[in-house]
């Protein structure tokens, strides 16, 4: 045996390095070293991190789960709660659940439905008006024989009360959340009217039926204004001539066979001395606001200028009959008079509703500061900041009392939100301060499109005159009337709710079918002071208000079930890679040498 390992090949000195070379690099493992770290636990964590974007998406859909499923559950108490307030509740159940909680003529069944607004103003009748019991509205004729018909409201059947500084400042920007309740509960319809300047001029389209002639000389004519009339209140009418004094007699009805007196005017055109080319010409009959369908016009022709077609005296209309009063006799239509023309030529017959509604303003209480030198549009400058204490009044205009006896003084109008708000000084308009030397000494008006903010600020440009010398500065805006019914006061006073910024806008249909204009005013009202309700509660808070430890409670769970994933995870990952590397490893056994490889013989 000694002599055949003599005999075989051996390898060189270099040779024999590198084969010892290899086969150490294959029996050594990595990390060998270092005893406490294996090759497993090595792959184990590159496969863990591989598997992190997977788990973390994992991880976030798995809190926002959680979160869901809280939300939701512990979210229909609260919808409970706000579905209760539309239930309609009676005066009996409610008495006994809030007794103790309020007083007065209004009951707590009126408190528990209003339980979302905040405040309210108890609504009552002036004293003036208590003494002063309003009579029923009368029509001027009421024939025996007319049908019933709905007559249009009248200012006399409205009450209405006048918004003041204090609900603003609690009420919606837009007043949507006012209620009128009564002392049963019932909402009363109200319109929400504000007194600006108006006047509007709109034509209705008429036809005409049955032209005729009374007498041979009374041009008559029926205007028919459809099945659903609108409000109107005059007539145009142009008749043919230069000079005429004409009587225009006019009368409603809704049926086009029962007549009411309407109004009685004279279509005067007259040549204008002092300018020729403008005559005297009044063609407009005005009468008191109507929704009649049908108007019945008779023009009697001037006795002086047109000539009659009949020997018979002109007849001349009596005056408005009183009510109670029968109607005066008029002369009816002959057969075959429509076929004769008139004395004179109708060129124009309109119907229109006129308004020419005065504005009523209202003075806001707001704190004037002190001047401050600025400089505004590169030149020296005053400025007065005036607080409005609310950022919901409505203005529109200041009056600014100055002491200077003349002045010519260009300024900038400008608003803002709250001092400690990021909206800054913006610019709404400019204009002059001017007053001549000798006149009299009154309030200037400046006067700009309608605000709503927390500050204004009046800034006069001085350039090399003294600054102006600023006695008083009024903030005023036109006013905001609630208008309703009378018959909401038979049961006592009512209550004006508001403060619920998630209430719904009313938009009652007797708010827009009023007439624009009353021709009687309605009577005024009063407010009390505002006042807390007592069984006010406010909406539900977002849950994370309600409960904010509860985000906490979520993610420390969503963590802890995302972290015992994660060790799972990796301890099956560690596994699987055991099996495999053990499987790749295992010992082979010794080959025996064949034949080729034999040492020769000796």
């Amino acid at each position: 045996m000694n002599r055949m390992r003599s005999l075989s090949p051996q390898p060189a000195g270099g040779e024999r390095t590198a084969v010892g070379v290899r086969r150490s690099l294959a029996n050594r493992r990595p990390f060998a070293a270092c005893p406490s770290i294996n090759s497993r636990h090595v792959r184990g964590v590159f496969g863990l991190l591989a598997t992190l974007p997977v788990l973390a998406m994992s991880s976030v859909f798995a809190a926002f789960s959680v979160f869901a499923t809280f939300t939701v559950c512990l979210a229909f108490p609260g919808s409970r709660t706000a579905f209760a307030q539309d239930v309609p509740l009676t005066a009996g159940t409610t008495a006994g659940t809030t007794a103790g909680t309020t007083a007065g003529a209004i009951g707590g069944s009126v408190d528990q439905k209003m339980q979302r607004w905040e405040f309210f103003q108890e609504v009552r009748v002036a004293p003036s008006e208590q003494q002063v019991p309003q009579p029923a509205v009368q029509p001027a004729v009421q024939p025996t024989t007319a049908p019933a018909v709905s007559e249009p409201r009248s200012g006399a059947d409205m009450r209405y009360v006048r918004l003041p500084q204090e609900v603003f400042s609690a009420a919606r920007l837009d007043l949507g959340d006012l209620r009128l309740v009564d002392a049963r509960g019932e909402e009363l319809p109200y319109q929400l009217r504000v007194r600006r300047g108006e006047a509007s001029e709109t034509t209705w389209e008429a036809r005409r039926l049955n032209e005729s002639l009374l007498d041979g000389r009374i041009y008559e004519v029926v205007l028919d204004l459809g099945d659903s009339p609108r409000e109107h209140n005059e007539l145009e009418i142009a008749t043919a001539g230069a000079a005429f004094r004409r009587l225009v007699e006019l009368e409603g009805g809704d049926d086009g066979q029962n007549w009411r007196f309407i109004a009685a005017r004279h279509l005067v055109r007259y040549a204008n001395d002092r300018v020729p080319s403008q005559p005297l010409d009044n063609r407009r009959v005005p009468y008191p606001l109507s929704r009649f369908r049908y108007l019945r016009v008779r023009i009697h022709p001037d006795p002086l200028v047109d000539t009659t077609h009949s020997s018979p005296q002109p007849t001349q209309p009596a005056a408005p009959p009183s009510a109670g009063a029968a109607p005066p006799a008029r002369p009816e239509s002959t057969p075959g008079a429509a076929a004769t023309k008139p004395p004179f030529q109708i060129d124009l017959i309109t119907v229109k509703a006129r308004f020419d509604i005065p504005e009523e303003l209202i003075t806001w209480n707001v704190r004037l500061e002190s001047r401050e030198p600025v400089r505004a549009r590169n030149t020296a400058s005053s400025a007065w900041v005036i607080d409005l204490l609310s950022q919901k009044l409505p203005v529109d205009r200041l009056l600014v009392t100055l002491a200077d006896d003349e002045l010519a003084r260009d300024y900038v109008m400008e608003a803002a939100g709250p001092l400690a708000s990021d909206r800054g000084f913006t610019e709404l308009g400019s204009g002059t301060l001017s007053r001549r030397l000798g006149e009299p000494v009154e309030p200037l008006s400046v006067i700009f499109s309608e605000q709503q903010a927390a500050r204004l600020r009046l800034v006069t440009l001085d350039f090399a005159n003294r600054p102006p010398q600023i006695d008083r500065i009024e903030a005023l805006a036109p006013a905001r009337d609630v208008i309703f019914p009378a018959s909401g006061l038979a049961h006592g006073p009512l209550r004006l709710y508001f403060g619920n910024p998630k209430a719904e806008s009313p938009n009652y249909d007797f708010a827009r079918n009023l007439p624009r204009q009353f021709e009687t005013r309605p009577a005024a009202c009063e407010l009390s002071p505002r006042s807390l309700n007592p069984a006010y509660e406010p909406e539900p808070r977002p849950l994370t208000e309600r409960s904010p430890w509860l985000i906490y409670v979520v993610l420390g769970a969503s963590s802890l079930v995302v972290a015992f994933v994660l060790m799972d995870i990796g301890r099956k990952a560690i596994a699987a890679h055991d099996a495999t590397s053990t499987g790749s490893t295992a010992p082979t056994a010794p080959t025996a040498p064949t034949a080729s490889t034999a040492s020769p013989p000796a």
